[in-house]
């Protein structure tokens, strides 16, 4: 049997949120903070597993602002929400359900959560994303424009699947809100990749380019054993590491 759950009421919206698992409260309670300092009217949780990695939050209309949320890798819009799906056919279900998001889509990514058992569903959503992607695209709903929003299928787990949208200027614009960055074979140590993956994440581009110039001089405090250092001197950074 298939179930289908549509998020239509006029006022409320319904919100899917990433997080890393084990920060689920953290997460929830930072998005309804915030909504209660735009309007402090209907705002609540719709339940926290711990360790899931997500969470869902029920707004009145409050729009959160995903570049002041801490706590949120991913935020989504959500539409409708499909149980039990069939092993025989998970497609026709699916693509039934985005026919009632109005509008056409930019990307298509299939997203699971970041936890073990996440990880194991990473081999079925590389294999039906295709399928799924062929579909739209013969539909014309998924076009080569960025300011599209973007269409997420997130799947708690192969039988049942969240289907939302996110906005370009509003979310991450990496899959799973993940920057993910790969280890230089160079670098001294892996501590590197953090300071990789925050300026990815706090600093656009275009701040890069200005605050992050080759010719610059910096100071590494507690350089060891000089990841950091060797981030910045990779960007043409003159170090002075203590």
């Amino acid at each position: 049997s298939k179930q289908n759950s549509g998020f239509s009421h006029p006022s409320q919206t319904h919100w899917l949120l990433y997080c890393r698992p084990g920060f689920e409260l953290d997460c929830s309670q930072e998005l309804l903070r915030q909504a209660r300092q735009q309007r402090p009217v209907l705002a609540e949780q719709s339940g926290i597993t711990s360790n899931s990695g997500y969470v869902e939050i029920l707004l009145n209309d409050q729009v959160p602002s995903y570049h002041e949320l801490i706590f949120t890798r991913q935020l989504i819009r959500l539409h409708q929400s499909i149980s039990n799906l069939s092993d025989r056919d998970r497609l026709t279900p699916i693509l039934t359900s985005i026919n009632t998001i109005p509008g056409n889509f930019s990307s298509l990514w299939l997203e699971v959560p970041d936890t073990n058992k996440g990880k194991l569903l990473s081999g079925f959503t590389r294999r039906f994303q295709p399928l799924l992607e062929k579909a739209l695209r013969d539909q014309g709903r998924l076009q080569d424009e960025t300011w599209l929003p973007r269409l997420h299928l997130f799947f708690p787990e192969k039988s049942s699947v969240l289907i939302g949208i996110s906005e370009p200027d509003n979310s991450s614009r990496y899959l799973m809100g993940i920057a993910r960055q790969s280890m230089p074979h160079e670098a001294p140590s892996r501590s590197t990749l953090k300071l990789a993956e925050a300026i990815e994440v706090f600093i656009d581009r275009g701040d890069q380019a200005r605050l992050l110039r080759q010719g610059m001089q910096a100071v590494d405090l507690g350089a060891a054993p000089g990841g950091w250092t060797w981030q910045l001197v990779s960007r043409g950074i003159r170090v002075t590491a203590v």
